[in-house]
């Protein structure tokens, strides 16, 4: 979720690809995944009125980065 009024949304797009840290709570441990922007829908209903839905795809995920590091 993003306020309406975020700068965020002036440097994103759909089909964009970060690479972003994602934390595992439990562990305190983190990855870096390759992840793509699927959809950017403003919410008009509920209690998220105003702000934005960011759809996230993680394209890779570690078991794969673990078994393939030459990728």
């Amino acid at each position: 979720m993003v306020r309406e009024d975020s700068d965020l949304l002036k440097h994103i797009k759909v089909g964009d690809i970060f690479d972003l840290k994602y934390c595992e709570i439990a562990s305190s441990q983190y990855a870096e995944l390759k992840t793509e922007i699927r959809h950017i829908d403003k919410d008009g209903t509920g209690r998220f009125q105003g702000l934005y839905k960011v759809g996230l795809s993680i394209l890779e995920d570690q078991d794969s980065e673990q078994q393939n590091p030459a990728r």
